[in-house]
Formats: structure tokens, C-alpha cells, sequence
């Protein structure tokens, strides 16, 4: 095989697209594969695989003198050549610059808003830190209360080590 290029069903319309103003197409499709069949001077067949949305053009040879459908012919396998080798054309890397900027812009923003928070929110003091341990433990003591009155030994022991813990943070807090 000569060419085997891999393009979507687009680059295969708008090859068509080109081609009908001016020639006569079928398509004829066997088991495994469907051919386009273009009747200009000469008959020429493109034989293509399609698989998932993506058809695959195979052919050894092909030569025309006709120059519309060289051209059109030229363009489609420039396309998908591109496509191939992952070449963007100009409109296209401007639409990827133009979202990754977007992208970067949206973070930017986003950490400002996280900087102006923390700028508003009051630094905790020791005694509101004592205040908040001191609700979280008269808590975990009705908790503890509850749990040995209705005898469920994996909540007294989750409420004896919480409170551990607290005791802890207070001593961090007043050092």
C-alpha cells in the first residue's frame, strides 16, 4: 500500500462537498469495507474502512489528469495527514491558546478569591480555640453518658479516645 491515512467522517464530507459540484459519487459498501466510486474521465475507486466514526483510506496508485479532482483529492489527504501527525492549523491552535488561557485565567481567579478569604476571616484566638474544645467535649461527654447507659462499648470507646485527644489540643493551646 502506497496510502493508508486515518481521517473522521468531515474530512470525508467535505471532500465530497468539493467533488459533487462537479462529479457524479456512489458509495457501494461490501462486509468490511465501503468504496467510493467518482465518475469523471476515469472511473476512480477509494477504497475505505470505517471503524468507529473514523474511516480509513487504503490505495496503492492513483493518477488523473483531472485537475478539480486533484485538488480536492490533494486537500484530503493533506488533512488527514495533519490530522495524523498532530499538526493544528491556525485556527485551531488559536481556539486551544485561547482555552488554555482561559483555564489559567479561572485559576488565577480562583486563588485570588481563596487569598481574599483567608483575609477575612479573624485569626482564632486561645480562648475561642478553648471555647470551641470545651463544646466538643461537654458533646462528647453526653455522648459518653448515653453510650454506657444503653451499653454500646464501640461508641464509649470512640468518645474515650476523642476526648484524649482533646485534652491534648487544650494542652497545646495553653503552652
Amino acid at each position: 500500500m502506497n496510502i493508508e491515512l486515518e481521517m473522521n467522517k468531515t474530512l470525508v464530507e467535505e471532500f465530497l462537498g468539493k467533488i459533487k459540484t462537479v462529479y457524479p459519487y456512489k458509495w457501494i459498501e461490501n462486509k468490511e469495507d465501503k468504496t467510493l466510486v467518482i465518475y469523471g474521465e476515469k472511473q476512480y475507486q477509494l477504497p475505505f474502512k470505517e471503524k468507529e466514526g473514523l474511516f480509513t483510506l487504503a490505495i496503492e496508485e492513483l493518477t488523473t489528469s483531472e485537475r478539480t479532482f486533484s485538488i480536492a483529492f490533494n486537500e484530503l489527504l493533506f488533512e488527514a495527514r495533519k490530522k495524523m501527525m498532530r499538526i493544528e492549523n491556525i485556527y485551531e491552535r488559536k481556539k486551544r491558546r485561547i482555552e488554555e488561557r482561559q483555564e489559567e485565567i479561572q485559576v488565577i481567579h480562583l486563588r485570588r478569591s481563596e487569598k481574599a478569604q483567608l483575609r477575612l476571616v479573624a485569626p482564632m484566638t486561645k480562648q475561642t480555640e478553648m471555647n470551641i474544645v470545651k463544646l466538643e467535649t461537654d458533646y462528647l461527654l453526653m455522648e459518653l453518658h448515653e453510650a454506657l447507659v444503653k451499653n454500646e462499648e464501640e461508641t464509649v470507646q470512640y468518645c474515650k479516645k476523642r476526648l484524649q485527644e482533646l485534652v491534648e489540643q487544650t494542652q497545646k493551646i495553653l503552652s
